[in-house]
C-alpha cells in the first residue's frame, strides 16, 4: 500500500504514472466506442488496430501524456 504525504511528492507522482495510463486507454477506447455508433462500418477485426492507431496519433498531438497508454 502506498502512504500519500504532502512532503513526498515523489510517491504522488509515482502513483500518478501507475493509474493515468490505464485511465488514458479506457478514455480512447471510449472514444473509438462512440465513433463506432456514428460509423457503423467498423469491421470486429479492425477494431484493436483502430484503438492503437488512435492512441498512438493522440500521444503525438501530446493529447495524452502516455506512451504507455497505447498497449
Amino acid at each position: 500500500m502506498v502512504h500519500f504525504n504532502a512532503s513526498n511528492e515523489t510517491s504522488i507522482l509515482f502513483a500518478a504514472s501507475l493509474i493515468w495510463p490505464m485511465v488514458d486507454s479506457y478514455y480512447v477506447t471510449l472514444l473509438l466506442t462512440l465513433s463506432m455508433i456514428k460509423n457503423k462500418g467498423i469491421e470486429s477485426n479492425l477494431i484493436n488496430k483502430k484503438v492503437q492507431w488512435l492512441a498512438e496519433s493522440l500521444y503525438e498531438d501530446k493529447a495524452i501524456a502516455y506512451f504507455e497508454s497505447c498497449n
